[in-house]
């Protein structure tokens, strides 16, 4: 995370098994908050965790070989995909030679 007062700050956060409690493949609504992301007590806990470091100014990004999509599908279904001003995922990680350090370059260059 950055955080010299000339840049902004950033939290950058994997995907499957760390915003989500296992690997999401698929899309299957009816088991998503119990296995998909460890159960509603673990949701509430991500909501209030994403909510304290946007309201801090903190801007987050997602950078994942997961597919933006599902990402971005699955956070919508469980209502955390708000926080979120960047998903980059598969295709960001090949057009930038699958270096995740290019990648996280690309996420802290201002909008």
């Amino acid at each position: 995370m950055a955080s010299t007062s000339s840049s902004r700050r950033v939290a950058i956060f994997d995907f499957d098994s760390t915003l989500s409690a296992t690997e999401i493949s698929s899309l299957d609504r009816a088991s998503l908050v119990d296995r998909g992301f460890g159960g509603a007590e673990r949701v509430a806990l991500l909501r209030e965790c994403l909510s304290e470091r946007t309201e801090r100014g903190i801007v987050l990004a997602i950078c994942s070989l997961n597919n933006a999509f599902i990402i971005r599908s699955a956070l919508e279904w469980i209502g955390l995909a708000h926080f979120f001003q960047l998903i980059c995922d598969r295709s960001d990680w090949m057009r930038n030679g699958s270096l995740k350090s290019r990648v996280i370059q690309q996420i802290m260059l201002p909008r």
